[in-house]
């Protein structure tokens, strides 16, 4: 525009006329209103643009603050969860602190006891070669006591055979010396009777008075009895009574009863003494048994 001025400047001393002078600024001032139109229209167009950026600035501005409020926010947040997390961070690592030092002490604690259970180990295993070594030997003992088991009872059978054949002579000797109890009995009885009717013989006497032997006396009887003719003979008569005997023969059965009696009670005693050996025996034989096992 300050071009067109100038160029106006120069050219208005070329004029020739008036009409073309006013011709000229007719149309200078047709150019000015065009320039006018359009510095206005670029004026408005420039507000609206500036009404435009400033509506669009209010509204970034808004965002912006809204942005910065979120922003804050989101910082805020961001450090109470830091803080968060800082704590947590802390209580964690006194938590790992505290584990490490309670896994220290319970590793500490397993190998003292790995250690133990090993030292007991081995006193298992060496209490277990004992045992072996023991259960060698009980089975040497009882191999031993078998043996011996076997020994005794060989000896036991051989004893029960021996109180069998005893108990066999007892019985036999008790009914021989019921029989001569009850042939006693009835001794007495006869003596009691004919007491009064006794001969008055020294010799009788003196054999009553004087110690007899039974064994003489038996054999003495059993001559008499087999000489034909003695008074001692048991002769069955017509009339089926006995003979009374003689008071010497019936002295000398009463000793020979005395006798069996003696050797009876002899008997007694041994068989006793045979029964108490096979208890012995048999305690003595348990006794190693019991030894062996302990």
């Amino acid at each position: 525009m300050n071009a067109d001025i100038l160029i106006m400047d120069q050219g208005i001393s070329s004029f020739s006329s008036k009409d073309e002078e006013i011709q000229y600024w007719k149309d200078l001032a047709v150019q000015f209103q065009s320039g006018l139109e359009e510095a206005r229209e670029d004026t408005r167009q420039v507000e609206r643009e500036l009404e435009e950026f400033q509506e669009n600035s209010h509204q970034l501005e808004k965002e912006l603050e809204t942005q910065l409020e979120q922003a804050d926010k989101t910082i805020r947040e961001l450090r109470t969860r830091n803080n968060r997390l800082q704590l947590d961070n802390d209580t964690l690592k006194d938590n790992y602190e505290q584990t490490k030092r309670q896994n220290n002490a319970q590793i500490c604690e397993l190998q003292a006891t790995v250690s133990e259970y090993r030292n007991h180990e081995e006193s298992l295993l060496k209490y277990i070669r004992e045992l072996e070594q023991k259960n060698d030997d009980l089975e040497r003992s009882h191999r031993a006591m078998m043996t011996s088991v076997t020994e005794f009872e060989s000896k036991l059978n051989s004893a029960i055979e021996r109180n069998a054949l005893l108990e066999s002579e007892q019985d036999e000797a008790r009914a021989m010396v019921q029989r001569l109890k009850d042939e006693a009995r009835d001794l007495r009885q006869e003596m009691k009777i004919r007491k009064c009717e006794v001969p008055d013989n020294d010799k009788c006497f003196e054999r009553v008075r004087s110690p007899i032997d039974s064994n003489k006396l038996k054999v003495e009887m059993e001559t008499q009895t087999a000489v034909p003719g003695s008074p001692l003979k048991m002769q069955q008569p017509r009339g089926g009574q006995n003979i009374p005997l003689t008071p010497p023969a019936r002295i000398s059965a009463m000793n020979i009863v005395g006798d069996l009696l003696r050797k009876v009670g002899a008997l007694e005693s041994k068989l006793a003494s045979c029964r108490n050996a096979s208890r012995e025996s048999l305690q003595s034989g348990d006794t190693p048994t019991r030894d062996a096992y302990r």
